[in-house]
């Protein structure tokens, strides 16, 4: 454990943090795909310097969307405005909205209509993988709005548990059958 004093007048500094490869020795690092991401068009091109990696716009001082002190140029440190910080780490752990969408549907199970009991979780109206499966052709924005507050839902938890069951044998059905067509 490193203890670090802070002289008035000098900067804080850090201790260098260990370098760790993310995928092996000598692996270039790739942005993780998967169902439970965002789509990331603009990450995954490399954004330019200055420009947001969530919305692919320019980044100006302070993370704000607008030059609103004229400068004329984004801030080429940038690479996040900070409203797009705060969807990101919305659409990543939406727990967060339990208590609004819970009060949004009356504190009623979406998928029972029974009264939300304690351990209620959050839930997805249109399941993720379906989206990544099915609709990832569509144009970008529509695509975030599946992370978002309207595809949220608040369910109790052995009914979530039941959904998710569910979801899982149709995926595995629909995995067997394509097996049994790439065989015949």
């Amino acid at each position: 454990m490193h203890i670090h004093c802070v002289q008035i007048g000098s900067p804080a500094r850090s201790p260098p943090r260990a370098r760790r490869p993310w995928a092996g020795a000598g692996a270039r690092p790739e942005i993780k795909a998967g169902f439970r991401l965002p789509p990331q068009p603009f990450r995954a091109e490399g954004a330019a310097p200055g420009r947001c990696v969530v919305c692919g716009q320019p980044v100006f001082r302070l993370g704000w969307h607008e030059d609103l002190w004229g400068a004329g140029a984004p801030n080429a440190r940038a690479a996040w405005h900070s409203a797009c910080v705060a969807a990101w780490r919305f659409w990543l752990a939406p727990q967060g909205a339990r208590k609004i969408v819970a009060r949004v549907q009356r504190h009623r199970c979406a998928l029972t209509d029974k009264r939300l009991l304690k351990g209620a979780e959050i839930d997805h109206r249109t399941p993720l993988h379906e989206v990544w499966r099915d609709l990832r052709d569509r144009p970008y924005a529509e695509l975030l709005s599946y992370w978002g507050l309207g595809n949220l839902q608040v369910v109790n938890a052995p009914a979530h548990a039941a959904k998710s069951a569910a979801e899982a044998a149709a995926r595995a059905s629909l995995r067997a059958a394509a097996r049994l067509s790439d065989a015949a």
